[in-house]
């Protein structure tokens, strides 16, 4: 025995030694530190009453507030993260579905949707974190349209819509060219109706405008400005935007 017990040691060690032999510790995931960001929209100065005017007009009021970035893994659906743009937050590496809904400040509503001061929009984008990322721009969709009074032509608006004409009172007080945005809504039948601007000698031009599902006139789409008035022509365009720059819409009435 006495003999023994010094070569059952000695065997004990050497396996301890083996069992460790090589070992290395679990790497943990690596935590990347991201910042997202959102494109500011572009500003301009009014002159006069001209296609840039307009378009300088939405610009200058097209701000969007800041909202929540919710991150989800595309691999995992249960790993969901939160973060704020301009606001570094730290990720495991790997692909995400990003989402956010922006809201703008809401003025009134109407039959044509609720009515902001500043533009809604909202995000929906695959990004890809990596160990050398540092800032994801994201880019915005609008959800409304903007609608354009030139007070130097027309005086205020009326709706024609379910056999009734109202007064459309969305412009807030200012110069001469009042913008507001207009997340449209299902509260019309068939979404669409009459819009009827008035100049400042009374006359009147009815205009058929139609949004979401409604077909006929002119098609009030999500991303694009509007501007009618009582006796001259309309102005229109359209052009493909990134973070809030609305572009003018085409007008089918003319």
């Amino acid at each position: 025995m006495k003999h023994t017990i010094p070569f059952i040691l000695t065997a004990l060690m050497a396996a301890s030694c083996l069992n460790y032999e090589g070992y290395e510790p679990q790497k943990k995931t690596a935590l990347v530190p991201v910042r997202f960001t959102l494109e500011a929209p572009q500003t301009g100065a009014l002159t006069k009453a001209s296609d840039e005017t307009l378009q300088a007009a939405v610009d200058a009021v097209t701000t969007y507030g800041t909202a929540p970035i919710t991150l989800t893994r595309t691999d995992d659906a249960t790993k969901v993260y939160t973060a704020t743009p301009g606001t570094e937050v730290y990720l495991p590496v790997g692909t995400y579905t990003a989402t956010a809904d922006i809201n703008g400040t809401q003025h009134t509503t109407s039959p044509l949707g609720t009515v902001y001061t500043t533009p809604c929009a909202t995000v929906t984008q695959t990004v890809e974190v990596t160990t050398q990322t540092t800032t994801i721009p994201l880019t915005s969709t609008p959800t409304c349209y903007a609608l354009i009074l030139d007070r130097k032509t027309t005086r205020a608006f009326r709706i024609r819509y379910d056999n009734m004409v109202d007064a459309l009172p969305i412009f807030p007080d200012g110069g001469d060219l009042a913008v507001v945005f207009v997340k449209p809504s299902t509260q019309i039948a068939g979404c669409t109706a009459g819009l009827i601007p008035q100049s400042a000698t009374g006359s009147e031009r009815e205009y058929t405008v139609s949004w979401l599902t409604g077909q006929g006139g002119t098609h009030l789409d999500a991303g694009c400005w509007y501007c009618f008035t009582a006796p001259a022509t309309i102005v229109t365009a359209g052009v493909s935007v990134t973070h809030g720059t609305f572009a003018r819409g085409y007008n089918d009435n003319e």
